[in-house]
């Protein structure tokens, strides 16, 4: 495989974690020495540096459309038989151009898979490209679970997390200059969320739990959501501190500066629960802090004890007490933040991006 074209349904004039995800194995690629092209809309190079902090490697191929995302996904497939008659392998995340391309063009085509959602058009769509596709890459152990037991042949199915460029995390600022760089108190210890406000990540646990911690002086501070979202957070829990989303290049500051990082996801959802694959776990572990975690099977076929605290997933107070105890806990900060940055290794971009390589090699 030499010529891959990512074809990524997404406008890439806002931020959100599937662009950063792209991105990234797009570079990936390029490292790993396959001629990459990304298919997209507003992907300007300019902006890619600035939001997302990456200057690209690989080819960019930018659309515009102002119409629906089922439009948008015919645009897409037009696009490759008139512009990418020479590509050997379409990669994409979207499953209209999955059933187009790997039903009308020549080349393998690659389907890369994150949720199963409930529609049944989505389901039939699915069940009609899947026999037609290359391989069919899902993030967690979980999904693979779930379509071999709806009776999708296992074969073609490939399980590779998400991933992380440690190189991002490797930032010379000190915990005092990221603070002061933040605006955020040098003396308090901080314990700290990243990511979407969507009730399935658990957002609501992390706010509660501040309420019942032991430990004194210490900082809650969520980074994320919209800025109308934590405009009423703010006047809801004056106490907390909360940035709304960053470009991603600000996020390795924003990990430099805290004390303890949390991932509290719900139980409640399978996507939580099951099948995610989170970006921030690996961009924690890559931070070389400790972390607390739901205890969720999504989050043990990542990571163990050896690594994180786990907490009881919707339970403010479990997540409490594990935080009480990392923080009272210096040694047991350095042993969890060791092991953790040791098992990020194993999640880099690049081996990701390989192993999908070696999917071609016979």
């Amino acid at each position: 495989m030499k010529k891959l074209l990512y074809v990524h349904n997404a406008d890439y004039r806002g931020l959100a974690a599937n662009k950063v995800q792209v991105l990234n194995m797009c570079a990936a690629f390029a490292k790993t020495g396959v001629e990459v092209s990304l298919l997209s809309f507003y992907c300007d190079a300019t902006e890619l540096k600035k939001t997302f902090g990456i200057t690209p490697s690989f080819a960019l191929h930018s659309l515009t459309s102002n119409a629906s995302y089922g439009m948008r996904s015919i645009r897409l497939y037009r696009e490759i038989k008139k512009s990418f008659r020479n590509v050997e392998v379409v990669y994409t995340r979207d499953l209209l151009v999955a059933f187009l391309a790997s039903k009308l063009l020549s080349c393998p085509v690659i389907y890369e898979l994150h949720e199963l959602p409930a529609s049944k058009i989505w389901w039939r769509l699915f069940a009609a490209t899947y026999h037609s596709l290359k391989n069919c890459v899902v993030i967690s152990e979980g999904l693979a679970v779930a379509l071999e037991a709806k009776g999708f042949a296992p074969e073609k199915l490939v399980v590779l997390h998400d991933g992380v460029f440690l190189e991002d995390f490797a930032i010379k600022d000190s915990v005092v200059a990221a603070r002061k760089a933040l605006g955020l108190p040098k003396t308090k210890k901080i314990v700290m969320y990243v990511g979407s406000l969507k009730g399935w990540k658990g957002h609501d646990t992390f706010i509660e739990a501040a309420q019942h911690l032991s430990t004194k002086d210490v900082l809650f501070v969520s980074v994320g959501g919209r800025r109308d979202e934590v405009s009423d957070l703010r006047k809801k829990y004056p106490r907390l501190t909360f940035f709304s989303r960053q470009e991603h290049t600000k996020i390795p500051l924003f990990l430099r500066a805290a004390d303890v990082l949390i991932i509290p996801n719900t139980a409640k959802e399978n996507i939580s629960a099951l099948y995610t694959s989170p970006l921030k776990l690996f961009e924690y572990m890559a931070a070389q802090k400790p972390i607390v975690v739901s205890d969720l099977p999504s989050m043990r076929a990542i990571v163990s004890e050896k690594e994180v605290v786990f907490a009881k997933p919707d339970d403010a107070r479990s997540f409490a007490k594990a935080i009480d105890m990392v923080l009272g806990s210096d040694a047991k900060q350095k042993t969890l933040a060791k092991n953790a940055f040791a098992l990020a290794h194993e999640f880099s971009w690049e081996k990701r991006a390989q192993a999908i390589r070696e999917l071609f090699i016979q």
